[in-house]
């Protein structure tokens, strides 16, 4: 596997860890529950981030973004 995992991803585009797992070649993903992953086979991480707040409580409502290919 490469050591960027960018070329199997589309920015803002919806992955479950459960399809991640298989799409990156990392079966414990499948059973993560924080909300980073540090890859086995590669040196990325991965960040798990709910940009939409409107259900969650105040204290969870941080200024999320995309900026072009960046996320803040």
């Amino acid at each position: 596997m490469e050591n960027s995992l960018s070329s199997k991803f589309t920015v803002g585009d919806f992955y479950t860890k459960s399809s991640l797992s298989d799409l990156i070649e990392e079966p414990n993903l499948k059973i993560v529950r924080e909300g980073l992953y540090y890859c086995k086979k590669s040196r990325s991480t991965l960040l798990f981030v709910d940009l939409v707040k409107k259900n969650k409580p105040k204290k969870f409502h941080f200024n999320d973004k995309f900026e072009g290919e960046y996320f803040h």
